[in-house]
């Protein structure tokens, strides 16, 4: 996938994240009509850090969230294992944190346009959760959401 694709994809979650229009967004960015529209549609195919970083403030988030394709190719390990909703362990179970590892899978797979199987979003989902609960910040990683959705071929996921 073209990184221009990615960073469209990767905008697009954060903006249904924050539950902003794409005009709202443009607004509360104070950017032109149809900025984020032509970085969304590639029209715009490198936009200046500036603009990224304009984006990033009004969605609340860094300018690293939308830049760091490479790093998605292989996380750091899991302080959990991700086999270990495999092995029968007994996890906490932290339901704003189960709803937010549904609702961001859930982006990833629209982002791409694909209605999986429930046994393959329901492990989808535990990973994503796990992750989150070994990361030591109990929070949701999109970023790892997003790599996991990407690495559904591979077998190592």
């Amino acid at each position: 996938m073209q990184s221009t694709q990615k960073l469209g994809i990767k905008l697009k979650f954060h903006i249904q994240k924050s539950n902003l229009s794409v005009r709202d967004l443009e607004r509360k960015a104070g950017l032109k009509r149809s900025a984020i529209s032509n970085i969304l549609e590639g029209k715009i195919k490198r936009p200046s850090l500036d603009m990224l970083r304009i984006i990033a403030k009004a969605l609340n988030c860094s300018v690293s969230e939308f830049l760091e394709p490479e790093e998605l190719e292989s996380p750091a390990p899991l302080p959990l294992s991700v086999e270990n909703f495999h092995s029968g362990i007994s996890l906490p179970v932290t339901l704003p944190l189960l709803y937010e590892a549904i609702e961001t899978v859930s982006i990833c797979f629209k982002n791409i346009q694909y209605n999986p199987p429930f046994d393959l979003f329901l492990d989808c989902v535990k990973k994503v959760y796990v992750y989150a609960l070994g990361n030591g910040k109990n929070k949701i990683d999109p970023r790892f959401a997003e790599w996991v959705v990407d690495n559904l071929n591979n077998n190592d996921v």
